[in-house]
């Protein structure tokens, strides 16, 4: 009962006082206030979009408020009481807000309200790194930047096809010339519902060399007395060339020239050496590549002519086989003849084959190859072939003897012959004294005396004139020379066959 009339009591003061009393009043308030309770902010959470949305936020609590304070993250905002209400809200407008309320006998601050403000995508921009260049083979990263709340979703384009990539960063590992060319990105905010894309950005993908071919003209050459021109291509990226030859370096030289940029090769009077495994070499900053080894066909030859017998001895037998065979180093291969004792035969190639050969067959053979592309030909050695008869099984050594001595008897028998005959035919005969005639007057003083030495007997007297006529028949007769000439003539007869003889032994 004492507390209530102290309040009308208190009452009737107050309103009597005059309207200048604020300390008093205010003394007063404070012996009726009750301390803040249940202080928050509602709604808790809020979602706008940028330029499209009013935030509306009450501060609510339980008592008296002499002040209420609004903050977002730690800044003071001005000018607002229990309720908070922004006007189309920017992306500044994102962020933590509390109330802050106080009087005289309590201060309190509330838990934060979260407010998230949707924007973008915008400023979308697309870099590359490494900045380049770029090869095949190495490794390149693509990164989308973009300005948006919530992150966007992200769609990858090469050359305007859509790539199965997401992410904010693309990522290109051992990079293909096939994906050489303008890369973008395109950003898209599912709160908004606005999407962005990027400028294109070209990513040039460089190749590495490769297809390296070697072209020459002409192709056909002939080896001291051509020229080769030889050209060099090959594909990828900023090619450069060299030649090598057989693992050296091909330099210029006064039959050697090179020229556009190391691509052509021109040799004067080739040689088989300038084209052993020759290789055109091109490469760029990152990688080379070789061509196959120079194929064109240098015409040579012929060289190291070589005759081969088939079987190789010092005398053949009648009725053997014999293969005769000429080999040379030539490109294209060469055209053969053969020769005995020089004389061309009419059988060519390779192989000469002599069948059931005979004496005749004796003699020097060799052959000569031919090249129709150099036009050069060649001769081998000459290589005998001897061709004995087989008699009687002796070695052809003895037989050989024989004939010699043969020969050696027949000449001496026969010069003897010949003296025996010409000493003959140069002796005349005498004749026998006996016979001799007498001159005519002796014959006639003595006739029965030449009868008588002629006969032995004594004529008669009538018979004289008939013996007389016989004496000079008998004294006037000659031997006759050709009883000398069969003498003679039997001597060689009986050589003949004595010669015959010793050749029928033999």
């Amino acid at each position: 009962m004492k507390t209530i009339i102290i309040v009308f009591v208190l009452l009737g003061a107050i309103s009597g006082l005059p309207e200048e009393d604020d300390e008093f009043t205010d003394f007063l308030s404070a012996l009726i206030e009750e301390p803040v309770q249940d202080l928050e902010v509602i709604p808790q959470t809020v979602e706008l979009n940028e330029f499209n949305g009013t935030l509306n936020l009450h501060c609510s609590f339980v008592g008296n408020a002499t002040n209420i304070q609004w903050l977002k993250g730690s800044s003071p905002i001005s000018g607002a009481g229990s309720n908070l209400i922004i006007l189309n809200v920017t992306r500044n407008d994102h962020g933590s807000y509390r109330c802050n309320v106080s009087n005289s006998v309590s201060f309190d601050i509330s838990e934060p309200a979260e407010v998230f403000i949707n924007y973008g995508p915008e400023d979308i921009g697309l870099k590359v790194s490494p900045s380049g260049p770029h090869h095949e083979g190495s490794n390149v990263l693509l990164t989308c930047s973009v300005q948006s709340r919530p992150s966007p979703e992200f769609l990858w384009f090469l050359n305007g096809d859509r790539l199965s990539d997401s992410k904010p960063d693309l990522r290109l590992s051992n990079i293909q010339t096939n994906q050489d060319g303008n890369y973008s990105c395109e950003a898209f905010n599912s709160k908004t519902q606005k999407m962005q894309t990027s400028q294109p950005l070209l990513v040039p993908v460089n190749e590495r060399i490769s297809s390296v071919v070697v072209a020459s003209d002409p192709t056909d050459l002939v080896e001291f007395n051509s020229s080769v021109r030889l050209s060099c291509s090959a594909s990828g990226f900023s090619p450069h060339y060299f030649w090598m030859n057989n693992g050296s370096e091909v330099t210029a030289s006064d039959r050697v020239q090179i020229t556009d940029g190391g691509s052509t090769l021109t040799i004067a009077k080739v040689t088989r050496p300038d084209l052993n495994l020759l290789r055109c070499h091109a490469f760029n900053y990152f990688s080379e590549d070789f061509s196959d080894p120079v194929n064109i066909s240098i015409f040579y030859g012929p060289e190291l002519v070589e005759l081969t017998v088939v079987p190789s001895q010092e005398h053949y037998k009648e009725g053997s086989d014999i293969t005769l065979s000429c080999s040379a180093v030539s490109t294209p291969p060469a055209e053969f003849q053969w020769f005995i004792n020089e004389s061309l035969l009419s059988h060519s190639g390779p192989e000469l084959r002599l069948s059931n050969v005979e004496v005749n067959h004796t003699g020097n053979y060799s052959c000569r190859a031919f090249n129709k592309k150099t036009l050069i030909h060649q001769a081998s050695r000459l290589s005998v072939i001897s061709v004995v008869v087989e008699s009687g099984g002796l070695p052809a050594g003895a037989i050989a003897g024989i004939v010699l001595a043969c020969l050696a008897v027949l000449v001496l028998v026969a010069a003897g012959v010949y003296f025996l005959y010409r000493r003959k035919k140069n002796v005349k005969p005498k004749p026998k004294k006996d016979n001799k005639p007498e001159p005519r007057n002796q014959r006639e003083e003595r006739p029965y005396q030449m009868e008588e030495d002629v006969t032995g007997r004594r004529p008669e007297p009538r018979n004289w004139q008939g013996a007389r006529s016989h004496q000079m028949a008998v004294t006037d007769r000659r031997p006759e020379p050709k009883n000398w000439e069969r003498e003679s003539s039997r001597q060689p007869d009986h050589v003949y066959e004595t010669m015959s003889q010793i050749y029928d032994e033999i």
